[in-house]
């Protein structure tokens, strides 16, 4: 439902002509699916194109040596952080496929500035856990903080810092 409408079910509202508990029920229905047009296909010229042959020395599969991880390089690029993460990762991901159902990237600011907030204002809060979290934020350290595997639904959840 678009603006338009929605304005047109307020002004019906406060006219008198529905109740609350209409428009509501209109404001809240969902919206008709949109029709989505169909893509013409297009044939692309296939003469033009230069085939060569494929030389097997030309072909290079190198397998790491390591073992896979999670930790990447700056996005940027740039090393002038002295490798201080940036950061706070946290991925649930399927083990059977290797495809991340949840992925959540906080800056490491903002999850510093919301533990500041949330151990002062909130009294039902573990202020030695959040001391605790707050070391492990200040020490600039890249590192996995946690990681779950729940082999009954085969998922892992890893806590990291980038």
């Amino acid at each position: 439902m678009n603006a338009t409408e929605r304005a047109k079910i307020l002004d019906r509202l406060a006219a008198g002509e529905i109740t609350a508990a209409e428009a509501m029920s209109l404001l809240d229905r969902p919206a008709p699916p949109e029709r989505a047009e169909p893509v013409a296909e297009k044939a692309w010229p296939t003469d033009n194109i230069p085939v060569e042959e494929l030389k097997p020395e030309a072909i290079k599969i190198e397998s790491p040596a390591e073992e896979m991880s999670i930790f990447k390089p700056a996005i940027n690029g740039d090393d002038d952080d002295g490798g201080k993460p940036r950061w706070l990762k946290i991925r649930v991901r399927n083990r059977t496929n290797g495809h991340n159902k949840v992925s959540i990237t906080l800056p490491i600011g903002l999850v510093r500035l919301a533990l500041r907030i949330a151990s002062h204002r909130n009294a039902d809060m573990d202020r030695e856990g959040a001391a605790e979290l707050m070391k492990v934020l200040q020490a600039d350290q890249r590192g996995t903080l946690v990681e779950v595997e729940d082999e009954d639904d085969d998922q892992q959840v890893l806590i990291y810092l980038d």
